[in-house]
C-alpha cells in the first residue's frame, strides 16, 4: 500500500490550506524556464526509486519532500542516478528536499485540522528520529454526517545533509548543482543540470 493510501481523500483538504500550490507552480515554472526546455510537456508518474520511463526528458521534478522516502544514502544515490539516466543533455532536475539531520525534534507532536461542507478532518502526527531516519506516525479522524472514521499511517523518510545531497547528485553526473534557499519552503530546492 502506498504512502497516503489511508488519507488520500482528505489530502487536499488538509494540505491545501498549508501550501499555495499556484504560487509553487509559478516558482517551479520560473526555474524550468530559466534552465530547461519544455515546449510541449510530457508528464509521467512512477516510482522514483526504480525509475523506468520511456525516453529522456528536459526536466524531472521531485516535489513535497518525496526524496526523503528513499530513506538511505544508497537509495538516494540510486534514485538520482536513475533520474539522471532519463534526462537529456542539458536537462534539469529539481528536488524539493526533506529535512536535514538535526532539523526535526524527536517526539514532536502536531495537529492539523480543516473543515469543508459536511466534512471535518483532523490529523495528529508524532515524529521520532532513529539515526538518519525520521518516522512520522499519522492518525486521522474524518467526520461526515454518516459518522467518524479513524485512519492510521506511518511514513519513514531519510534525513540527508546538503553534503549528502550534493555528493549524490555529483556522483550521478550532474553539474551545476545548486541549492536555492527558501524556495517553496525554508528547506529550499536543489537544482542540478546535465551537461551544462
Amino acid at each position: 500500500m502506498g504512502h497516503y493510501a489511508q488519507s488520500s481523500e482528505c489530502y487536499d483538504l488538509l494540505y491545501g490550506a498549508q501550501k499555495d500550490y499556484v504560487a509553487e507552480a509559478g516558482l517551479l515554472a520560473e526555474l524550468v524556464r530559466a534552465g530547461g526546455r519544455c515546449p510541449e510537456g510530457t508528464f509521467v508518474v512512477g516510482d522514483m526509486t526504480h525509475l523506468s520511463v520511456p525516453g529522456r526528458y528536459h526536466v524531472i521534478v521531485s516535489l513535497f519532500s518525496a526524496i526523503g522516502y528513499v530513506r538511505t544514502e544508497e537509495g538516494l544515490r540510486d534514485t538520482v542516478l536513475g533520474m539522471r539516466c532519463h534526462l537529456k543533455y542539458g536537462g534539469l532536475l529539481l528536488i524539493d528536499p526533506w529535512f536535514e539531520p538535526g532539523d526535526l525534534t524527536d517526539g514532536f507532536v502536531s495537529a492539523l485540522s480543516e473543515e469543508e461542507r459536511g466534512r471535518a478532518v483532523v490529523r495528529v502526527s508524532r515524529t521520532t528520529i532513529r539515526g538518519d531516519v525520521s518516522r512520522l506516525e499519522f492518525e486521522y479522524l474524518v467526520g461526515t454526517p454518516d459518522g467518524i472514521e479513524r485512519k492510521s499511517e506511518v511514513h519513514e523518510l531519510g534525513l540527508f545533509t546538503q553534503g549528502q545531497m550534493e555528493a549524490a547528485l555529483g556522483a550521478a553526473g550532474f553539474t551545476g548543482v545548486e541549492r536555492i534557499p527558501k524556495v517553496l519552503r525554508t528547506r529550499g530546492v536543489y537544482v542540478a543540470r546535465t551537461g551544462s
